[in-house]
């Protein structure tokens, strides 16, 4: 593609199977357009990602970002990982995501709500708050703007 082609990169679950990071980030930021983003999300506790070249934190996906030049802008949990690899071992042993609990088997869950309390118990902020949700986090998305 040409220099500047893209408003924006969607990438989902990809990054932590490339090979070459810092070649794929500077790739996206000659492919984006100024003020382009790319937005997505990466794993972080997944542990049933045997293929997996690289396992992101939110501060190591700044790093690779800032390397192309591009600017980590927001970052936010997904699944906490108790509730992922319970979600999985549910469709490995009975072959659907469909079941009595599945309701509790979303992003905002009672993990993710109990922390949300912790967080009002202690008096922590959104910021600190969203941080120890990702400390939980099977994995996280994220908005990078170039």
């Amino acid at each position: 593609f040409e220099d500047a082609s893209f408003d924006v990169v969607f990438s989902m679950q990809v990054f932590e199977h490339l090979p070459n990071i810092p070649a794929t980030f500077s790739e996206l930021a000659r492919i984006l357009k100024p003020g382009g983003a790319i937005v997505g999300s990466v794993s972080q506790l997944e542990q049933m990602h045997d293929y997996s070249t690289f396992n992101f934190t939110p501060y190591g996906l700044k790093l690779a970002s800032a390397s192309a030049g591009l600017n980590l802008e927001v970052v936010y949990p997904r699944f906490d990982a108790f509730t992922f690899l319970f979600r999985r071992l549910l469709i490995v042993t009975s072959g659907t995501n469909e079941n009595s609990v599945s309701p509790e088997l979303r992003p905002d869950n009672g993990v993710m709500r109990a922390i949300e309390e912790f967080g009002e118990r202690i008096g922590a902020d959104a910021v600190r708050t969203n941080l120890m949700k990702l400390m939980f986090a099977s994995h996280f998305a994220f908005v990078i703007r170039k």
